[in-house]
């Protein structure tokens, strides 16, 4: 089997992870930022699902109907995200010739997502922000 640890060096736990997710630890199902080879834009990059997962880099920003809409016609890809900032992971919603679920869920009410394309960013919407927690250190400890 020829697989990307197939160093005898390479710990046993991590083998088990190749083996039993048939994935590279380095990436998961939550999204990283990483750069495009090709036009060099921000990406966000990681596997859409947990079982039979597809390497895919989703172009930063959140679609609207009109977006996915046209997403759908241009045969890109889209994705429900979940998650929080830092720990995003995907959903598939459409994908071009699979039989994936036809969205449920207007893309104005869940946040969706679409697949990178070099030079055709549809999505302007900017993602959610983590809440910034202020803390007032003239007040007591909370103990």
């Amino acid at each position: 089997m020829n697989t990307l640890f197939d160093h005898p060096s390479t710990p046993f736990w991590l083998q088990l992870i190749e083996i039993k997710l048939g994935a590279n630890p380095a990436l998961s199902t939550h999204l990283r930022p990483t750069r495009c080879r090709t036009c060099h834009a921000w990406t966000l990059e990681g596997y859409d699902s947990h079982t039979l997962a597809a390497h895919v880099h989703i172009h930063p920003a959140l679609c609207t109907t009109h977006d996915e809409t046209a997403a759908i016609i241009l045969n890109i890809p889209t994705y429900k995200l979940t998650g929080t900032p830092g720990n995003w992971q995907l959903t598939p919603r459409y994908h071009p010739g699979l039989g994936v679920e036809a969205p449920t869920a207007n893309a104005d009410t869940t946040p969706v997502v679409h697949a990178h394309r070099c030079g055709l960013p549809i999505a302007q919407k900017p993602l959610p922000q983590p809440a910034i927690r202020t803390t007032d250190f003239n007040q007591p400890p909370p103990f």
